[in-house]
């Protein structure tokens, strides 16, 4: 038996509405309470054969870009183990966010999930 947990633990998005390519921004940082980015389609990762024969468990922490319509992009492995990081992308790569918005305008957001893979154990969600 195991566990998975994955979720996004924050979300930087862009606050602002670029009227040229010359204007920069700086991201807002969307803090608790705060509306996040709400996950619509999540494809749950396998749990590698191999990592389960020889016991392997961990934390893989993935960055990721949401754009504008909700499709994952830029998804980067920022730590975890390799054997388990390659299933961490490819379930994570197809997941589907409803488009977080600010002043009614669609933004693409930075994000961290963070997916556990657990042997023999349940995982409580906070």
């Amino acid at each position: 038996m195991y566990s998975l947990l994955c979720m996004p633990v924050f979300a930087v998005c862009d606050s602002t509405i670029q009227k040229s390519s010359a204007t920069s921004t700086s991201p807002a940082l969307i803090l608790p309470g705060m509306s996040q980015p709400i996950l619509i389609k999540k494809v749950e990762p396998k749990y590698p054969n191999h990592a389960k024969a020889k016991r392997i468990e961990g934390v893989v922490i993935l960055t990721a870009i949401i754009d504008k319509q909700g499709h994952i992009s830029n998804l980067h492995v920022v730590s975890g183990p390799g054997v388990l990081a390659e299933e961490a992308l490819s379930a994570v790569k197809q997941w589907e966010y409803q488009p977080y918005r600010i002043k009614g305008e669609a933004v693409e957001c930075e994000t961290t999930i963070t997916v556990t893979f657990a042997l023999d154990r349940h995982i409580k969600q906070n």
